[in-house]
């Protein structure tokens, strides 16, 4: 944990702010807790790998992929506040908090805390923090996101995070400072290259006869260290008959998926649909068809942004035909055409996109298990993490 903290109470040095701002009903009852908090993320990045994917949070502002990024780079001098927010914000906590409890007592236990933390645990899973503290690390988080980002090597991603960057959040909710995604995949593509870290792609077809996974890295992944960070990329590959869209209108209602609708209303039987079905088919065809592309990472994942651009952060286009930045002006010019080249549109039937983006280790990136197939809490028990 940071020195920094011993200077501020643990929720200054998280949220920049006092206890009784940020929780006016705790108060600074729960500094201990986060303080707590933070010696579990520290534990848990030091010891245990397969964590990783938990480091995943819902900031609302479509940056998966850079902060699995912020992951990787675990070894270089990040902020170590990011791990700490990205750790409270996880998927896998925001709907479940008890997981998250569960996950911090066996790390408290393996520091030598014999007993459980009740404090901590009543914090973790007290209602009346559970929004506060959400929404205080989200807006830290993007803080820190967009301070970082103005660190970044290329001079017009620089300059663009001074233009208007707010966007209505994803799930509605209001407005949140986000980053084209085609910059910030740019900015992804050439520190990966630049720190030579591994790229993981999983993919999961989807047809009317049933559904099949193929993967697919630009490194041997049974040649590294089983710790060692990566960076897994899930795709989709619908059949001529479905759209990505389609699908993920279809996993949001299933109770396989892992970011399932949390209303048991919304979910359907627990009759298998195209996304659950136990049914195989043969993802030769798929694998072939998508093999040019996935051994172009590069083209591909820029071809997807420039897509998710064009479709779903409309008002960033005009950055990307701004003479004020032509290096990136002229590679969105160039990349618009792969989209249909490469069969990468969000909306087109048949075509491919990616699910999400999210950090891990070698040796459960090598592994066929996909995020998407599972809840969180089979994913934990699974890797023995609970």
């Amino acid at each position: 944990m940071s020195t920094t903290v011993s200077e501020r109470t643990p929720c200054q040095y998280l949220y920049g702010q006092d206890a009784t701002s940020v929780f006016p009903k705790q108060g600074e009852s729960v500094n201990p807790s986060l303080h707590n908090l933070m010696q579990v993320v520290d534990h848990i990045i030091q010891t245990e790998p397969r964590a990783f994917f938990l480091f995943d949070p819902t900031a609302l502002n479509n940056q998966c992929h850079l902060f699995s990024l912020l992951m990787a780079q675990k070894e270089q001098p990040v902020d170590r506040r990011f791990f700490y927010h990205l750790f409270i914000l996880s998927h896998a906590f925001v709907s479940n908090p008890k997981l998250q409890d569960q996950i911090c007592q066996k790390a408290l236990r393996e520091m030598s805390q014999s007993s459980p933390n009740q404090e901590l645990s009543t914090f973790l899973k007290h209602p009346d923090t559970v929004s506060p503290r959400l929404k205080a690390s989200r807006v830290a988080l993007g803080q820190l996101f967009m301070e970082h980002m103005q660190k970044a090597s290329d001079p017009e991603l620089r300059s663009m995070l001074s233009e208007n960057l707010q966007l209505e959040t994803t799930n509605r909710s209001g407005t949140v400072d986000t980053i084209p995604k085609f910059a910030g995949v740019s900015h992804f593509l050439e520190t990966l290259a630049k720190e030579n870290i591994p790229l993981v792609f999983k993919v999961k077809v989807i047809t009317p006869q049933g559904t099949g996974t193929f993967s697919h890295c630009n490194q041997p992944l049974h040649t590294l260290p089983p710790e060692t960070p990566v960076v897994v990329v899930e795709m989709m590959a619908p059949s001529r008959e479905l759209s990505f869209q389609d699908c993920v209108s279809l996993m949001t209602k299933c109770p396989s998926f892992v970011f399932r609708s949390m209303k048991k209303s919304d979910l359907h039987p627990e009759s298998s649909c195209l996304f659950c079905t136990e049914n195989q088919v043969d993802v030769t065809p798929y694998q072939q068809d998508l093999a040019p592309v996935l051994s172009k990472p590069r083209k591909m994942l820029l071809a997807l942004a420039a897509d998710f651009v064009c479709e779903e952060q409309k008002p960033f286009v005009r950055l990307f035909t701004d003479t004020r930045f032509p290096k990136m002006m002229r590679l969105f010019h160039q990349t618009i055409p792969k989209i249909g080249q490469y069969k990468l549109s969000r909306t087109e039937r048949g075509h491919r996109s990616v699910f999400h983006v999210y950090p891990d280790c070698a040796s459960e990136a090598a592994k066929p298990t996909m995020l998407m197939n599972g809840s969180y809490n089979a994913h934990v028990a699974n890797r023995g993490i609970e």
